[in-house]
């Protein structure tokens, strides 16, 4: 935990727009808003079926080395559903992320890597069939 980099610079650009988050710690996106256990990874209203991907992004305006008690914190706000400071919410059709320094990857729970870039979009809507 105390070797692990909590502090990158990522240039996000979704919908066509580039945005840099500086000295983010995390960045969420998906279409479930919750981890599990009543936390939420996610904040607002996540509709399932807007064909949008959700992100979320844990933004320190601070000093680097408050950026793990940061994401203690961000997770207390998101139990709570408020969109404020340190979170930072935004939804694309698709959602691009690159960074100049490899950043861990996580789907799921699981670890799948590291990656300089990673790009999501929404490519199916679900039809419920019920009989």
């Amino acid at each position: 935990m105390l070797k692990a980099r909590s502090a990158y610079n990522f240039e996000v650009t979704s919908n066509g727009r580039k945005k840099v988050f500086s000295n983010c710690s995390t960045i969420v996106l998906g279409k479930i808003p919750y981890l599990g256990y009543g936390l939420r990874s996610l904040v607002g209203i996540i509709r399932p079926d807007d064909q949008k991907v959700y992100g979320l992004a844990v933004i320190n305006r601070h000093a680097s080395w408050l950026n793990k008690p940061l994401r203690a914190w961000a997770l207390l706000v998101g139990i709570f559903n408020a969109n404020i400071p340190p979170l930072l919410s935004f939804n694309a059709k698709e959602i691009t992320i690159h960074s100049s320094v490899a950043f861990p990857i996580q789907a799921g729970g699981e670890y799948l890597g590291e990656s300089t870039w990673v790009k999501l979009r929404v490519v199916r809507k679900q039809k419920v069939l019920v009989v």
